[in-house]
């Protein structure tokens, strides 16, 4: 989904992958997928970084993707530590609408933009929209970072579980 979307993306941009890639045959297949498009010099594969770094590293791009497939329903429910990661790095996001996702975008809608489905080429316009209104992607990117500093964050959500554990605790 991810390169099939930025094979179709008009506005020039780049995508970079940070992570470890399955096997070098399938990093050949997203290059050469990308190549058909005459986008594979804009296509670059990171390796991972540890966690202090991430979100310095992560804050050197402009937006990020959190494309999820449904495998099964704790997929559909979860929140991953990428949509999370990209508001702390004050990334706009561009999102699948799963469950969990559209629960944090409903929290901060400014934030990015909720996809209401996982077709590429409706993905990409919407990316190409972004790309080419850089006031309004600028305004996401300082929502999404707004969001993490008041919200979406460890200190927030220690406070959270605290009190959850606390209240169990006085259940007993």
């Amino acid at each position: 989904l991810l390169v099939d979307t930025f094979c179709r993306i008009k506005t020039e941009c780049e995508l970079h992958i940070r992570g470890r890639i399955i096997s070098y045959e399938y990093a050949q297949f997203l290059e050469d997928k990308a190549s058909e498009k005459n986008k594979s010099e804009h296509l670059y594969f990171h390796e991972p970084v540890s966690p202090e770094d991430l979100i310095q590293r992560a804050s050197e791009h402009d937006v990020g993707m959190a494309f999820e497939v449904l495998a099964n329903e704790n997929r559909n429910l979860c929140i991953t530590n990428k949509i999370c990661t990209y508001m702390t790095s004050g990334l706009a996001v561009v999102a699948t609408d799963t469950e969990g996702q559209k629960f944090i975008m409903s929290t901060v809608p400014e934030a990015g933009v909720l996809l209401s489905n996982s077709n590429p080429a409706d993905i990409a316009l919407e990316i190409d929209e972004l790309l080419k209104d850089p006031q309004k992607l600028q305004a996401m990117k300082s929502a999404s970072r707004k969001g993490a500093e008041e919200k979406y964050n460890w200190e927030m959500e220690k406070q959270t579980l605290t009190n959850l554990v606390k209240e169990f605790i006085k259940k007993d």
